[in-house]
């Protein structure tokens, strides 16, 4: 039993409301004077079809988030063009939503979540694919970038990870998907996504990074800001250049020790990340059996809700559309590097010895766009404003994409049953 939308038209007024009748589809009944007139058969078949998968499509991306995350991206870029908040205030907030209170977030999620011991494969799934996806990427960063460590770092950090914000909603209320697929998405995320997000790409970044200083790696890699400046000199050594290249981009580094090990560098990053801790502490408090107060719940929440809005608006506030020619072929190959490594995963999920619906679902999350804490870590370690602008521009993209996609794959792979 459905509701649908039932027309009623009489005279030069039109009103409607809904009854409850058998079938999928909008069934119009004209009121003319001599009552209400049934459509004839072949009117009748058009009014009853199902819609086809580009309507669905359609009509998915309307309901999606996806309009809402246009404006506040407009939102934010326009705020930069007047000039209504400063890149230094930016500054500010942006570890604010990115980090901490993105990690407040996550400690909500984990807490709350219900395990299904069913599922649990598919959480040891998870953990097997990112494993080869972080290999994965790894061979592609050091192809791509053979010789500089904080290119093939960008790379790594940008072709792993996903946003699965967007998928949970999509799933829970799409036809042939609904709480079983929701289940499914969210073990996925806790099995591998989530330790690659909170704990991996911070350390890749600062395992490239610590690299990169002991190399005595330039800061100058952005050749338009170095021309316009001036600052690279012979006659200054590479401690002066670095140093004033830092000072004229108004970031601070993070203290990544060149004396070290990178790999020490890496392992400090991850005990120093507030969103491992907050999986740690999360995961423990779920696994021990502890009930989340329901004030503390109310307040997480409460505290929560501006965080997508404001991870939009500072990345409508970061990004640059004057992108000139090294910035988009960086652009060109992390993004199509990552867009090949989601395929390559997706049709890995096929072969799975799992359910047909859950192996579905796993296909859609592998399309989720980039994760947003790609460009604080990128700020965090002072990669310079091209690979800040690069980094933005590879996640508008990817989430263009891959929320594109993710809607085509729900209204195109829901009707399948060969895959049963």
């Amino acid at each position: 039993m459905n509701w649908t939308d039932v027309g009623f038209e009489y005279g030069n007024s039109f009103s409607s409301t809904s009854w409850p009748i058998n079938g999928v589809a909008d069934i119009g009944f004209v009121a003319g004077n001599d009552g209400f007139v049934v459509p004839e058969a072949e009117d009748l078949d058009f009014y009853t079809r199902a819609p086809s998968w580009d309507e669905q499509l359609f009509q998915q991306i309307l309901a999606s988030p996806f309009p809402a995350i246009i404006v506040q991206l407009s939102s934010g870029y326009v705020t930069k063009r007047c000039q209504w908040l400063s890149r230094g205030h930016a500054d500010i907030l942006r570890p604010l939503f990115y980090k901490w209170l993105m990690s407040l977030f996550l400690f909500r999620h984990i807490w709350r979540v219900q395990f299904e011991p069913a599922l649990y494969m598919v959480g040891i799934f998870s953990s097997m694919f990112y494993s080869l996806w972080f290999c994965l990427s790894l061979v592609v960063a050091k192809k791509l970038e053979p010789s500089r460590n904080r290119a093939q770092g960008l790379v790594m950090i940008a072709t792993q990870g996903h946003m699965l914000a967007f998928a949970y909603p999509l799933l829970a209320e799409a036809p042939y998907f609904g709480d079983k697929a929701l289940a499914c998405a969210v073990m996925w995320d806790l099995g591998g996504n989530m330790w690659v997000c909170s704990a991996i790409l911070w350390a890749v970044a600062a395992h490239a990074e610590g690299k990169a200083l002991a190399a005595k790696e330039h800061l100058n890699f952005d050749n338009r800001f170095v021309r316009k400046t001036g600052l690279v000199s012979t006659s200054l050594d590479d401690a002066t250049q670095d140093q004033e290249l830092l000072e004229d981009g108004g970031t601070k580094a993070l203290a990544i020790d060149s004396t070290v090990s990178p790999l020490l560098n890496a392992v400090k990053a991850v005990l120093c990340s507030p969103m491992f801790h907050a999986a740690i502490v999360g995961l423990s408090l779920n696994s021990s059996g502890v009930i989340m107060p329901e004030i503390l719940d109310s307040t997480i929440e409460l505290i929560g809700r501006p965080i997508k809005p404001a991870v939009y608006f500072l990345l409508g506030f970061y990004a640059e559309f004057n992108l000139d020619r090294r910035d988009k072929a960086q652009f060109a190959l992390v993004i199509g590097a990552r867009i090949l490594l989601q395929a390559f995963v997706a049709s890995l999920a096929w072969v799975l010895p799992l359910q047909a619906l859950y192996r579905k679902t796993i296909c859609i999350a592998v399309f989720s766009p980039a994760s947003s804490v790609v460009v604080q870590i990128v700020s965090e370690n002072s990669w310079g404003d091209q690979f800040m602008r690069v980094s933005v521009a590879a996640f508008l993209a990817s989430a263009i994409f891959g929320i594109g996609m993710q809607h085509f794959l729900v209204a195109t792979l829901g009707p399948i049953d060969w895959l049963e």
